[in-house]
């Protein structure tokens, strides 16, 4: 008798996210999941009793993989640019991770949330007031969010020195430096 494949979490999530990678998060499903690794849809749901289980493992993996990517990018001593930055960076060289995790039912449209960290990097960068810096962040959050739209789309194509430009335009226009 053959021996049955034992699949764990962590690897279906892998998998998952090179399942992403390759044919998009449109394509995926328990049954073109489970073919793609190779394993009936026994496993999938044996290790996940719904799909919002999955999709909260999945959704976990994918905020670490974007951060894994941004924390490259960001800095400190220049947030709410570079921070825009990589996340329209991400559109452009991670298109189908960036659909996945922004622009599919996985999406939570925290994007446009300020949080506190944000707001005080916002505060001491430019030395505008609270309610300035989250305006700020909205406006900047939205204009980003565009542009990264258009790049993963494939929309528009644009250099990075353009995209940079770009963002760092749109953030002087709204802090008015």
């Amino acid at each position: 008798m053959a021996r049955k494949a034992v699949f764990e979490k962590d690897y279906i999530i892998n998998k998952s996210l090179d399942f992403i990678k390759e044919k998009g998060i449109d394509s995926l499903s328990v049954r073109e999941l489970s073919n793609y690794i190779g394993c009936s849809t026994q496993p999938l749901f044996r290790l996940y009793s719904n799909m919002d289980l999955y999709k909260k493992d999945l959704k976990k993996k994918l905020n670490e993989e974007y951060n894994e990517f941004s924390d490259k990018i960001v800095n400190n001593n220049n947030y709410l640019l570079t921070t825009s930055y990589a996340y329209a960076m991400y559109a452009k060289k991670e298109n189908s991770m960036f659909k996945a995790l922004f622009l599919s039912d996985l999406s939570d449209s925290k994007l446009i949330k300020t949080n506190k960290f944000a707001v005080k990097h916002v505060v001491d960068e430019y030395k505008i007031s609270e309610e300035r810096a989250k305006a700020a962040l909205r406006d900047v959050g939205i204009y980003t969010h565009g542009l990264a739209t258009q790049l993963c789309l494939k929309n528009i194509s644009l250099s990075d020195k353009d995209l940079f430009y770009l963002i760092n335009t749109c953030i002087k226009r709204n802090i008015r430096i």
